[in-house]
Parts: structure tokens; sequence; C-alpha cells
């Protein structure tokens, strides 16, 4: 074996640790995200450095990063509402108090809201829900309870959402813990299923 072969053989070796260039932390390769346009497949700067250098970059350019969020979420609007949703199901408090802090800085817009979702029922088909109906709702207990993880007050929740078609009556209503009303948003019960599997399968 040649010189000139054994080190090409050395540099081709998967190197089981690696430093990175910001905390100068030795660190396993599963510390670095893949970047395939490196020679060795992996990030400059381990995962943490990572983050704070875009935490710095959004810091410094609020406009840009605000930019770029907007244009990912016009290209990836299936992703972005998947995150918004594990965002509000894994923080219901913080995300309900955001909730009330926009519609009472946004009294007019929440006006509009409530009338387009006043449209779209009357479009599906209201039916009469009587007070004993929405108590006997309220006192149920959660309709995904076999899901596991219930959290909350109990929530009326339509079964087919108004956004999907669904009417407001109680053939189409049932009780939800705020946990999984939240996590449900606008799916159809075959797509809580199915991701709930899919949850279960990646886990």
């Amino acid at each position: 074996m040649t010189a000139q072969a054994s080190l090409f053989d050395l540099d081709c070796l998967v190197v089981p640790v690696k430093t990175c260039p910001g905390c100068r932390e030795v660190l396993p390769r599963d510390a670095f995200a893949r970047d395939r346009s490196r020679r060795d497949g992996l990030n400059k700067y381990c995962r943490p450095c990572v983050q704070e250098l875009d935490r710095a970059r959004r810091a410094a350019n609020p406009e840009k990063a605000r930019e770029h969020r907007r244009a990912w979420r016009a290209a990836n609007p299936e992703k972005a509402r998947e995150k918004d949703r594990a965002r509000r199901a894994a923080n219901p408090e913080k995300a309900r108090e955001k909730v009330r802090a926009w519609k009472a800085a946004n009294p007019e817009k929440k006006r509009q809201q409530k009338h387009r979702r006043r449209a779209r029922k009357a479009a599906n088909g209201v039916h009469t829900v009587t007070p004993r109906d929405l108590a006997r709702l309220a006192a149920a207990q959660c309709a995904h309870a076999h899901l596991g993880g219930c959290h909350g007050p109990t929530h009326v929740d339509h079964v087919v959402p108004i956004a999907r078609g669904g009417a407001h009556g109680i053939g189409n209503l049932q009780a939800l813990c705020a946990r999984h009303n939240i996590s449900k948003g606008d799916r159809l019960e075959i797509e809580v299923k199915a991701r709930h599997r899919r949850q279960e399968v990646a886990a």
C-alpha cells in the first residue's frame, strides 16, 4: 500500500467525535445536524450552537426573520398548522392566554371572525341544541379518553368541524377535554386516529 493510498484510507474513516468551533466542545457525531455539502456530511456547528446562532441572527434582523417565517408558512401550510397544534397541545394555558390577548387587542377582527363562523354554521345547518343537551355533554367523559392524557375542563366539540362542513346539531356534538379539543383542531375523527397511530409508531 502506498503512502498516498494510506492517507486516503485514513481520511475516509468515520471519526466518532467532532469539535464544534462555537462552543469548542468535542462531541459525538449525533450532536451535529446533517449537511451533505460538507466533507464529513455534518454541520460545522453542534445543534445548540446552531440554535444560538439562529436566535442571534433573528434578534439582529427581526423583520427579515419574520419575512422568512411568513414565506416558510406560506410554502408549508400543513406543516405550519401541525406545529401550531403541537405547540397549543403542549402548552394549553399559554395558548389560551395568547388567544385572550389577541381578542383584547383585536376586537373588530374578533367580531368579523364570529360573523364568518356564524355564516358557516347557517350554511352547514343549525339545529336546536337545548341547555339540557349542553349540560349532558359538559358532564360527559372526554370522547378521546381512550387516547390518554386528558387534561383541562370539558369542551363541546363538533365531530365534523364547522370549517369542514359540519352542522351545528346534537348529532354532531361530543365532549372533549381541553387538551384533546385543542389538539383536534379542524381535523376529522379518522384523521385524529391516524395521527395518533403515527405517534405511537414513532414512539
